[in-house]
């Protein structure tokens, strides 16, 4: 998860500010510029679909549940090519844009000679979709559905009916309130508060984008040069930044519920201060040595 989230933070976010900024790129990047970043969220995704049914098994089934260091690396494995596999489906809505890209150009216009520049202008220039959040157009709503689907509707259904099962049978009336019980709740609370977060920050993007394309598709039918608003877009912007949030707060979640990662942060935070501080003292004796033994001379 935290690879994903370091891919999030470092490429998404670039990606998107590019876009943006609309800073010229090159067509190989817009090509696969997209397909690493549907990686990077899916496989985050994924991995805390994969930590959300690892703890419904550590409760459900405590005596023989055995988790091992290699079916960790091959639950791992299996999570990034999931995501690498799903993400195939980018280059799929890619060429779905550029067929309806050649369709729309061939239909509006007249007159044949036109027609014929403006496609081969428009096979050699550079293609429009360039960021799987930051769309060009309303002609991925189908993409988008599959999307809310596969990486929002199922792991919220499973992560909340795992999590149901849990908190009934550690929060029941009859279950004894020992040390190693309330570390298991703890973590259970750290879980439960990222799926609330995951939640809050992904449905508006969701709902934002989806019944906005819908209702520019149905628009669109019958108006051909109708065009987004300026202020959706700038709302639609404001809830892509929040949707990616989310990979921003794991940090804060697990420092505010997990006593053991506060420890180690603060613990590796004195470290690097002793160290500079240690530095800096090192640097002055040698100074100070140094300009006694000018003055001797």
């Amino acid at each position: 998860m935290s690879i994903a989230d370091t891919g999030v933070g470092l490429f998404v976010t670039t990606t998107i500010v590019i876009t943006i900024l609309k800073i010229p790129i090159p067509t190989g990047w817009c090509y696969f510029s997209p397909y690493f970043e549907l990686t990077t969220l899916s496989a985050g995704i994924f991995s805390s679909l994969l930590i959300s049914y690892d703890r419904h098994l550590a409760v459900s089934k405590a005596l023989s549940y055995r988790p091992t260091k290699r079916g960790a690396v091959t639950s791992l494995m299996i999570v990034w090519l999931s995501a690498f596999v799903y993400s195939l489906r980018i280059f799929l809505q890619n060429e779905v844009a550029n067929i309806l890209k050649s369709k729309a150009v061939i239909s509006s216009d007249d007159d044949a000679n036109s027609t014929i520049t403006d496609t081969e202008d428009d096979d050699d220039g550079e293609n429009e979709f360039c960021n799987v959040l930051v769309e060009e157009d309303f002609n991925d709503l189908i993409f988008r559905c599959i999307d809310f689907v596969v990486l929002f509707i199922i792991p919220i259904a499973c992560m909340v009916y795992w999590y149901k099962g849990i908190i009934q049978k550690l929060w029941a009336v009859n279950v004894a309130a020992t040390s190693n019980l309330q570390k298991k709740r703890r973590v259970i609370k750290l879980l439960i508060a990222n799926i609330v977060v995951f939640f809050v920050c992904w449905i508006p993007f969701y709902l934002s984008d989806i019944i906005n394309d819908s209702i520019a598709v149905v628009i669109s039918t019958a108006d051909e040069n109708f065009e987004e608003a300026g202020s959706l877009q700038v709302i639609r912007m404001c809830l892509i930044f929040i949707a990616v949030s989310h990979s921003y707060l794991h940090p804060i979640i697990f420092l505010s519920f997990h006593s053991d990662i506060k420890a180690e942060v603060m613990s590796t935070v004195l470290c690097a201060f002793c160290f500079t501080r240690r530095v800096g003292d090192e640097k002055n004796v040698s100074a100070i040595t140094e300009q006694r033994t000018q003055t001797i001379s």
